[in-house]
């Protein structure tokens, strides 16, 4: 049977598991975040990925139908995991032999269309004759998830050795026992901020808060988010959404209330400086897009840093689009875990290391994300200084906040609560 015969099959497999487990659908297509976490999971922390609003400049991850598995089903208990760190795997040469005895990596929920992601898949490939199956590149953090949950369950399915999510699922995953711990060799260099301490999840890569501003129109950027309120920007801030329904929003929020408050345990101080953009007029109703930011419809729009600088290269100039980080920069990392279950958990170890290589670290820059070892590469002098001079505020993006999940949680209920009323139902798509 040929690979896509394969998939193919294995996609009938897991829609038919779906049925079964008789849980309700959700369409999260015409919303940044994804529903809240399903049932089962024990943690209170809402489970929100970062959003990809941008088909222009970088390709989403298009949204699929999830199904929430019932909390009676009892989970097969997983295999005891093997090494936990790169220490204990005997350094590299040991660890690629058990890889390719092992012959096989399963990934899921990575596609090719994202930040050299491709590039990232062949690179690794080339260095180790290992057949690599990609289930499911379209997958977001929602779907990823149910079809690791899935696979547990079903041993018709393929089980994935490793998947990538977003910044708020590795608390559950961890905590209802679908990820293994892993320490890879340049554990160090990670932020501690964006890693468990134990090893069970780790950040690679992430974005910051950022204005993208179009200067055909923007003659002075701002540098602030107080600065929004200034007059000669009436008319020309825009959310990419409701906070209450966009993650890219509500993340806004979160950061001006970090300028103001300098923490982000209460986000009211942020909904409070929306307010103030709304009263001074320069905080439109309408949705933000990047074509509206080009068409100078839209002018300044708050947007992850990978997406403000690929809208910029996008452009090409025309018109000419700034990304500008405020001081207070506030940050989100995309995760990657190994699967409790994984089939052939060395090979994913050898992919974990392959992800934090300095080779593909920079790929991630040159895509317009910041990578997690960006300092201690940085440091050695990794990246050229061309590659540098395209990022605004270098400094800020390496030493930005990270939210917690709990922090996440926190104002996601909170603007739930008060946007509506104190803000009149902004934003609005037509």
């Amino acid at each position: 049977m040929g690979k896509r015969q394969m998939v193919l099959k294995q996609r009938r497999q897991f829609l038919r598991r779906c049925a079964l487990l008789g849980g309700a659908f959700v369409n999260a297509a015409c919303t940044s975040r994804p529903p809240e976490q399903p049932s089962f999971f024990a943690t209170p922390a809402a489970a929100v990925e970062l959003p990809t609003e941008t088909p222009r400049v970088t390709p989403t991850r298009t949204p699929q139908p999830t199904v929430a598995i019932p909390t009676s089903v009892a989970f097969p208990s997983p295999p005891a995991p093997g090494v936990v760190s790169f220490a204990e795997s005997g350094g590299l040469a040991r660890l690629q032999a058990e890889a390719l005895r092992e012959g096989t990596l399963v990934l899921v929920g990575i596609p090719r269309d994202w930040l050299k992601y491709g590039q990232i898949i062949d690179a690794f490939k080339q260095k180790y004759p290992l057949n690599v199956v990609e289930l499911y590149p379209e997958y977001g953090s929602r779907d990823t998830v149910d079809y690791v949950r899935s696979a547990a369950l079903d041993a018709n399915l393929i089980s994935p050795d490793v998947m990538e999510l977003g910044a708020s699922y590795g608390v559950s995953m961890r905590n209802n026992g679908f990820l293994q711990p892993y320490r890879t060799e340049h554990w160090d260099d990670i932020n501690p901020d964006i890693k468990d301490s134990d090893g069970y999840w780790y950040g690679t890569y992430y974005g910051v808060m950022s204005f993208a501003v179009n200067r055909g129109v923007v003659a002075n950027p701002p540098a602030t988010w107080a600065d929004l309120a200034n007059q000669e920007y009436i008319d020309k801030v825009g959310l990419t959404g409701s906070p209450i329904d966009s993650l890219q929003a509500l993340y806004a929020v979160m950061a001006a209330t970090l300028e103001v408050t300098g923490g982000l345990d209460d986000v009211r101080p942020g909904i409070e400086l929306m307010r103030r953009l709304k009263d001074a007029e320069t905080l439109v109703s309408l949705q933000a897009t990047n074509q509206r930011l080009l068409s100078g419809d839209t002018t300044i729009i708050p947007m992850w840093s990978y997406l403000a600088l690929g809208l910029r290269d996008f452009a090409l100039g025309n018109p000419a689009v700034d990304v500008v980080v405020p001081q207070a920069a506030l940050g989100s990392p995309f995760l990657h875990g190994i699967n409790a279950y994984a089939p052939h958990p060395a090979a994913a170890r050898l992919w974990i290391e392959h992800l934090y290589s300095a080779e593909v670290q920079q790929m991630w820059l040159e895509s317009n994300a910041m990578p997690a070892r960006f300092a201690a590469l940085n440091r050695l002098g990794t990246f050229a200084p061309k590659l540098l001079e395209r990022f605004p505020a270098l400094r800020s993006m390496e030493r930005c906040t990270f939210a917690t999940v709990n922090q996440v949680a926190m104002a996601s209920s909170l603007v739930a609560e008060q946007w509506n009323s104190i803000m009149g139902g902004f934003v609005s798509d037509t």
